[in-house]
């Protein structure tokens, strides 16, 4: 699967792709997910968002946060325009729900669906069909940060062992993992954060795979990507092919 249309021209940003193939009763669904880097400030004009996006954007108070809707909305459009194909950026629009999240309006082909997560310099975010749950997130690796994580984690997340892979990595795939379930399910936190907690993880070739404690019909699969853990979470029905 090829995308036929170039990311905005903005200097030091890189645009990545990871394609997936799901089975799901015998048909086969595609979800792209996009990996968007920022080596720098953003410069140029915005002619890729539409003008509701854009005024949103203007809205936005500090430089972290405009940052933030740029990285994720470039993503989320390339994901779409991997799928879809060729498409002007500014005509695929990105809005939020009411429990803000994010719902796809692209003139011609509707039905998609988008899932979105940003972490300092990069921005992620997955395409996917309407018939299908997926969610995404992706966090810099940061010793500063691991306290906090582990004391976000329940008691039985502190027993899970995950060997070969350092508590830092553990603690992050564990939050990743909650955030990508909350983003699946299109409900952010706003269920009690111990609904969310895994129940197992799993050593793979590729990263590390889980399931949840009190959500058994989701997975997740978590990969270590430069310095940060991308994972992403889909409904267990589907059968992963790549």
């Amino acid at each position: 699967m090829e995308c036929d249309i170039a990311p905005p021209a903005i200097e030091n940003l890189a645009v990545s792709f990871k394609d997936l193939g799901f089975t799901a009763k015998d048909k086969t669904v595609t979800a792209a997910i996009c990996i968007v880097e920022l080596f720098g400030e953003f410069s140029g004009d915005y002619n890729y968002l539409s003008d509701y996006e854009l005024g949103v954007f203007k809205q936005l108070g500090t430089e972290p946060r405009r940052k933030s809707f740029l990285l994720g909305r470039i993503a989320a459009k390339m994901a779409i325009a991997r799928i879809q194909g060729s498409k002007p950026l500014n005509k695929i629009e990105i809005k939020n729900g009411v429990l803000n999240q994010p719902i796809v309006e692209a003139e011609g082909k509707p039905g998609m669906q988008i899932s979105i997560s940003h972490s300092e310099q990069t921005g992620v975010a997955a395409a996917f069909p309407h018939n299908i749950l997926f969610g995404v997130d992706i966090e810099k690796l940061d010793d500063g940060k691991l306290e906090t994580l582990q004391k976000m984690s329940s008691k039985d997340e502190l027993k899970l062992a995950l060997p070969g892979i350092s508590p830092l990595q553990k603690f992050t795939i564990l939050w990743t993992a909650r955030e990508a379930l909350s983003k699946c399910i299109k409900t952010g936190f706003s269920a009690p954060f111990p609904y969310f907690e895994v129940k197992t993880l799993t050593k793979e070739s590729w990263g590390v795979s889980g399931d949840y404690s009190n959500f058994s019909k989701f997975k997740f699969a978590s990969i270590k990507h430069k310095d940060s853990i991308l994972t992403y979470c889909y409904a267990g029905q589907l059968t992963v092919n790549s």
